[in-house]
């Protein structure tokens, strides 16, 4: 496309085989550019930053010249970076100042306390509350029983063993399984759960 540029460069002499009509050459530094240039860079900075510099382009141009004017090669960058370096500077000169003008501190009112409701009056010695435990049944071997309670919930099954507060069930399946159930996880049912 005819508005797209490729640019080459090195830092290193190294030789290309570029014909010189597609060399793109910049033109010297000439004064009459640079207060153009400068204005630019300035108004840049001013949107960039939102701060209307307080150093004139003029200034600016004849500082960044002194710098670039020592320079045999690469004049527009070594120019292009000291104005942008004094406008940097300036702009850190009136953050240092803004920064340094002591300003009155925030006096926050202190917090009130909050009213806290009143806690419901409450007698020294309440009688504890008694749930009563549910009894277990009473079962005894070879009756028939449902699981209530566990993994095995609603199964039934024949005791075979009872001992303490556990029961040994034998549930009769496809395979029959003896099982250890808390005696309160049992309902004794009256038919033979086949």
């Amino acid at each position: 496309m005819p508005f797209v540029v490729c640019l080459l460069s090195t830092v290193v002499s190294v030789s290309f085989d570029i014909p010189e009509e597609e060399r793109i050459v910049p033109p010297p530094l000439e004064p009459e550019l640079l207060e153009d240039l400068t204005q630019r860079i300035w108004q840049l900075h001013e949107v960039a930053f939102q701060w209307k510099p307080t150093v004139a382009p003029e200034e600016l141009t004849q500082r960044a010249w002194q710098k670039a004017a020592l320079v045999p090669s690469g004049r527009w960058r070594v120019f292009i970076q000291a104005v942008v370096t004094e406008l940097e500077i300036a702009h850190q000169r009136i953050a240092q100042v803004s920064a340094a003008v002591p300003t009155r501190p925030i006096v926050h009112a202190p917090l009130q306390p909050q009213p806290q409701p009143p806690k419901p009056i409450t007698s020294p010695m309440k009688p504890p509350i008694f749930t009563p435990q549910p009894k277990p049944p009473s079962v005894q071997v070879g009756d028939w029983v449902e699981i209530i309670a566990g993994p095995l919930r609603g199964w039934r099954g024949r005791v075979e063993t009872v001992k303490d507060e556990k029961v040994l069930v034998i549930i009769h399946g496809r395979t029959t399984m003896r099982i250890w159930v808390p005696l309160i996880s049992l309902k004794r049912v009256r038919n033979s759960g086949r």
